[in-house]
């Protein structure tokens, strides 16, 4: 099978550390057959630092609008029929592209997602060993995808997964909320379609952009976090209730829950009518939007994509 893979690396700011990203990307044993850099309106000297690729890499320009709209655009552009993207402050293994393109050949393509593991550059425990997911041999497919993304922490990243492009884009692709979007499009893709987990194949997360990371830009206590959360879950038990998904109980339940966190948020930098109603909303089990509002009233973003 002919899996056709388009690499999408969105960058903001970052001309030294996206040429290391580049230069992963290229040095894969299994090379990408199409890599765009989607710059999110950076001010530094990022075109000039990767003039040096030719044409080996696409450039593409966008106004500042976060890492979600620039994964998005990078998607809506890509010609081929997976993608995967990298965060322009890593880098992949040089076997990533080559395990993943094999988990699709043998699979037939049977899957919307996959994905490998994530470690950290500076040591410690891998994503896949934090969450508790092992699997025997090279892959594991998982017809009920959403026992992996229901675990208390998700083994899925974004820098370490391959998307099937057209159920991505029918997913709505990467919401416009400035974090936990990653979080939201694998909910919407395992609910939907089967995943696929692939030993060796991988990300090394560095620290080399310091605090400048999205992850880092918010605590899990900020305002911005638990409104984001609430919008998440308020997406994805929508499109768990359209599926009939036995998941939607669960959903729902962790949608209340953030619903209480957010209150608790509001509370605090004294916004208490506001409060109130999501209190509320935490009792009733009321989402705070749809799907459809997720997607027709963004945040705007802090800071550039990464």
């Amino acid at each position: 099978m002919q899996t056709g893979i388009s690499v999408v690396v969105p960058t903001y700011n970052r001309a030294r550390l996206v040429v290391r990203a580049v230069e992963s990307v290229l040095a894969q044993t299994r090379p990408p057959d199409e890599l765009i850099v989607v710059d999110d309106g950076s001010t530094d000297d990022t075109p000039a630092a990767l003039a040096r690729f030719g044409d080996r890499v696409r450039l593409v320009s966008q106004r500042n609008a976060g890492a979600a709209a620039a994964r998005n655009n990078g998607l809506a552009l890509a010609s081929r029929p997976w993608a995967a993207f990298l965060d322009s402050d890593d880098v992949w293994v040089p076997d990533h592209l080559h395990l993943l393109d094999d988990a699709v050949a043998a699979t037939d393509g049977a899957c919307a997602l996959y994905f490998g593991d994530v470690r950290d550059a500076d040591g410690g425990p891998s994503w896949w060993e934090l969450s508790g997911l092992s699997i025997e041999g090279p892959r594991e497919v998982a017809a009920d995808a959403m026992r992996w993304a229901m675990m208390p922490r998700q083994p899925m990243a974004v820098p370490a997964a391959l998307f099937h492009r057209e159920r991505t884009l029918a997913a709505g692709g990467f919401g416009a909320i400035p974090i936990r979007e990653d979080t939201g499009l694998f909910f919407a893709l395992c609910l939907s379609w089967p995943a696929c987990a692939v030993s060796g194949a991988g990300a090394v997360v560095t620290r080399d952009a310091g605090t400048e990371r999205l992850t880092g830009g918010y605590s899990p206590e900020s305002l911005v976090y638990r409104e984001c959360s609430v919008r998440m879950y308020s997406s994805a038990l929508a499109v768990a209730r359209a599926r009939r998904s036995p998941y939607a109980s669960e959903l729902r339940r962790r949608l209340a829950s953030a619903h209480r966190q957010h209150a608790a948020a509001l509370w605090r930098v004294g916004r208490r009518g506001e409060a109130l109603g999501a209190a509320a909303r935490a009792v009733l089990g009321a989402p705070l939007a749809t799907a459809a509002h997720v997607v027709s009233k963004p945040m705007a973003p802090a800071g550039g994509a990464r």
